[in-house]
């Protein structure tokens, strides 16, 4: 989990932020290229009308600091401990349902 956790908080912090990448950008990155080479025709596209959707909500401005004892990770090695990054998700969705809010 330790990658999953901290991979679009460092995203963020590395590209949205220093101007490399755009957030349509890091979305055709992190979810449609990769659902596109695992063949997962439901995931990473647009919202079709009259379908459950299936999305994540953030705050671009949201921030907190890393704390490898509150990870999900049972390692402990984290290099990004104690470092303040972006936190942007609020809450994320598939198929209509939430399954995350902060």
């Amino acid at each position: 989990m330790l990658g999953l956790e901290t991979a679009l908080p460092v995203v963020v912090e590395t590209m949205i932020n220093s101007g490399a990448l755009d957030w349509a950008g890091l979305v055709m990155r992190m979810a449609t290229a990769p659902a596109h080479i695992a063949r997962l025709a439901d995931q990473g596209r647009r919202g079709v009308v009259g379908e459950p959707a299936t999305f994540v909500l953030v705050d671009p401005t949201a921030r907190a600091v890393v704390d490898r004892n509150a990870s999900a990770s049972l390692s402990r090695n984290n290099p990004w401990h104690g470092r303040a990054l972006p936190d942007p998700v609020v809450a994320t969705f598939w198929q209509g349902r939430a399954t995350f809010r902060r």
